[in-house]
């Protein structure tokens, strides 16, 4: 007597995984991920191309190097932008799928990349801001911060790009292999530091009003002190 063989069909649409299988091939605590807490952040204009043009029509706006520097700045800036907004998206795609399953976890995982991201571009702009500063004559700011917003930012960027020398050193434990960086309902997360999304999009528009105010505010002000002094001499 043969009896033939049984088909199993799974709808991916419907199955949900156990909570220990997100967080081994996912990430870290990856189950208790389960609301996007992330603020609106709107597109901002082309600051960037504000800037290029303003330093072509407008001599001596930013003479070099300040013009180089301030224009990696105003990358910097606009990268982390667009990382945080595509993280936003992915991680609200994520979580609104969670009632019905969580097979999709993928999602979170590409989102957490793209918050990654953005946290390397907030600090690679916050540093080129300073050496700005720097070359504009700015007298140097207290060494104390506010807080120590910056400080755990820096330090979860430092997990993250340097994931690959504690690999190589073993300086890692097993569970800690899986991601240097994580996302939880509230923030990001690794193995030295927190950050939330709150303080991350502070830290980002804050950088924000600084390139408007280099690409946008200062142009506008030189061109109105030259017509200004122009109307005096005549």
């Amino acid at each position: 007597m043969s009896v033939e063989p049984v088909q199993l069909t799974m709808n991916p649409s419907t199955v949900k995984l156990a909570g220990f299988l997100l967080d081994k091939y996912g990430a870290p605590k990856l189950s208790e991920l389960t609301v996007s807490d992330v603020p609106f952040l709107e597109e901002p204009p082309n600051y960037l191309g504000s800037f290029v043009l303003n330093s072509i029509f407008i001599t001596g706006t930013h003479p070099d190097p300040m013009g180089r520097v301030i224009f990696m700045f105003g990358r910097r800036v606009d990268q982390a932008v667009r990382e945080y907004i595509n993280g936003r998206g992915l991680l609200s795609a994520y979580v609104e799928r969670l009632a019905q399953t969580n097979t999709h976890f993928l999602l979170a995982m590409r989102a957490a990349t793209h918050f990654e991201q953005c946290v390397a571009s907030v600090c690679q702009a916050g540093s080129l801001l300073n050496r700005i500063n720097q070359l504009a004559g700015s007298p140097e700011e207290s060494t104390e911060p506010q807080d120590n917003r910056e400080d755990r930012l820096r330090r979860i960027w430092n997990r993250s790009k340097h994931f690959d020398d504690d690999l190589g050193g073993k300086r890692l434990t097993d569970a800690e292999v899986t991601a240097p960086v994580w996302l939880t309902n509230h923030g990001i997360s690794s193995t030295k530091a927190s950050i939330s999304f709150v303080e991350l999009h502070s830290l980002l528009t804050e950088p924000l009003e600084s390139l408007k105010f280099l690409s946008e505010d200062l142009p506008n002000q030189i061109t109105e002190g030259r017509r200004a002094a122009g109307k005096t001499s005549e």
